[in-house]
C-alpha cells in the first residue's frame, strides 16, 4: 500500500500580535514628548549611532534618558506606556506567572524615505542578554510607510537545497500591521525596514523595546 504524500512545516517561529487598549491616549501623550525630545537634542544625539549601517535614521536609541523617561511610573507618559505594554505582555505570557526588566526602550522617526537594514537585538557579548523585541507603531498607515519585514534566521542554510514551492517572499513575512498595533518577537529574529518615499505630513513614529525575561515558569528559578 502506498502512502499519500504530505507536506509538514517544522521548528515555527512565534511572533506576538496585538493591539494597545486605548492607542489614542498613548498617541496623545508619546507624540508631544518625542517632538520635544527630538528639538532639544543635537543632529548627532537622534543619529544611528556607531555599527549601524543605516546613514538616514532618526532614533533616540543612544539616549538613556528616554528610557528613564518612558518606563517611569512615576510621570504621566511613563506610566501610560508601563500600563498598556505591562498589560499586553501579560496576554502574552499566559502559562506561568512572568516577571520582566524593559532593558531598553527608544522611538524611531521616519519622515524622509529613512530605513533600517536587516538587524537583530541579540546582546553583545551575551551580557544582560535581551530576550524579546518589542515594536508598537505609534504612527503608521500602510498605505504610505515602509512595513516591517522578518527575515528567516536560517534563510542562508537554506539556499543549499531547492524550494519545491519557492514564493516572491520566499525567507521574507510582512505582517500585516494598524496603527496602535504591537509586534513582540524573539531577539535572534532579523528584521528591517526598506527605504520609503517622504511622508512630511504624516511621519512613521515607533517604539521600540528590549524585553529580559527575568521569571517564566520555571526560567530563572537558578537566579534566586
Amino acid at each position: 500500500m502506498t502512502s499519500s504524500p504530505y507536506r509538514k512545516e517544522i521548528f515555527p517561529i512565534s511572533i506576538y500580535h496585538s493591539t494597545v487598549e486605548n492607542h489614542q491616549r498613548l498617541k496623545s501623550l508619546l507624540i508631544p514628548y518625542i517632538l520635544n525630545e527630538m528639538n532639544i537634542r543635537s543632529k548627532k544625539e537622534i543619529s544611528a549611532p556607531k555599527g549601524w549601517f543605516t546613514d538616514n535614521l532618526v532614533t533616540s536609541f543612544s539616549s538613556k534618558d528616554v528610557t528613564r523617561t518612558l518606563w517611569n511610573p512615576e510621570n504621566d507618559v511613563g506610566a501610560e506606556v508601563r500600563y498598556q505594554f505591562l498589560k499586553l505582555i501579560d496576554s502574552f505570557f499566559v502559562d506561568y506567572p512572568w516577571s520582566i526588566d524593559c532593558d531598553h526602550i527608544w522611538y524611531n522617526y521616519y519622515i524622509n524615505g529613512e530605513w533600517q537594514e536587516s538587524h537583530n537585538h541579540i546582546s553583545q557579548m551575551g551580557v544582560d542578554q535581551t530576550h524579546f523585541a518589542f515594536v508598537y507603531f505609534l504612527s503608521y498607515n500602510s498605505k504610505i510607510h515602509s512595513p516591517l519585514i522578518f527575515n528567516d534566521p536560517s534563510e542562508i542554510i537554506k539556499c543549499i537545497s531547492p524550494a519545491l514551492d519557492p514564493s516572491e517572499m520566499m525567507g521574507k513575512y510582512q505582517p500585516k500591521v494598524r496603527e496602535g498595533d504591537v509586534l513582540m518577537f524573539p531577539a535572534y529574529l532579523q528584521h528591517e525596514v526598506r527605504p520609503g518615499k517622504p511622508t512630511p505630513n504624516y511621519p512613521r513614529m515607533t517604539l521600540a523595546m528590549n524585553i529580559k525575561v527575568k521569571r517564566y515558569g520555571k526560567y530563572g528559578e537558578d537566579n534566586d
